[in-house]
């Protein structure tokens, strides 16, 4: 089985537990009342990959308050992927992510390929475009989710996400066998 670390942060207010409980059916993702998480949650669960394998996730949604800002590079450590989670009804957000981006993405050893960006709306209805990011942050995979709309969508988005990362972790677990086997 493999075992992947995934981060989720971005700015407060972003539904980040939300999605975090949503994704591991951890509790009910239908409250609405807002609760800031302290420092960081890690929430562990099965995702089935296909017939006869699953990974298992260790999901840590970060609080994006940028007082944990120092504790940022413990969340990272050994991070398989980032998950970059905003609210687009709230313009300010949408600038915010670019910290995010760079601190989680730039300035990190994920990958940037196992980099997905989620404009989480609240509003049903509500139809975000994407923000006018940087070069380097425009080419990352970029969804819009609404959560009580389509729950479907996200788990699927996630899903396919999730996919893509096992893929580069086996690539890159295999690239490390085969470096280990020829020193020997």
């Amino acid at each position: 089985m493999i075992k992947l670390k995934i981060v989720l942060i971005g700015p407060s207010k972003s539904g980040k537990s939300t999605i975090a409980n949503f994704l591991s059916e951890a509790i009910d993702y239908t409250n609405t009342e807002y609760r800031p998480t302290p420092g960081v949650r890690i929430l562990e669960f099965e995702l089935k990959n296909n017939e006869s394998s699953q990974t298992e996730i260790e999901l840590w949604d970060c609080s994006g308050e940028m007082r944990y800002e120092s504790y940022w590079p413990v969340f990272l450590w050994n991070a398989h992927g980032v998950i970059l989670i905003y609210n687009p009804e709230d313009m300010e957000q949408s600038s915010q992510l670019e910290k995010y981006y760079e601190q989680f993405v730039t300035n990190s050893y994920v990958p940037k390929k196992n980099t997905l960006i989620m404009a989480h709306t609240k509003k049903t209805g509500f139809k975000a475009s994407m923000p006018d990011f940087g070069d380097e942050m425009s080419k990352t995979t970029y969804e819009r989710v609404n959560i009580f709309e389509d729950s479907d969508k996200l788990r699927n988005v996630f899903e396919n996400y999730i996919s893509m990362v096992v893929t580069d972790a086996v690539d890159f677990d295999q690239d490390d066998l085969s470096h280990f086997s020829m020193s020997l």
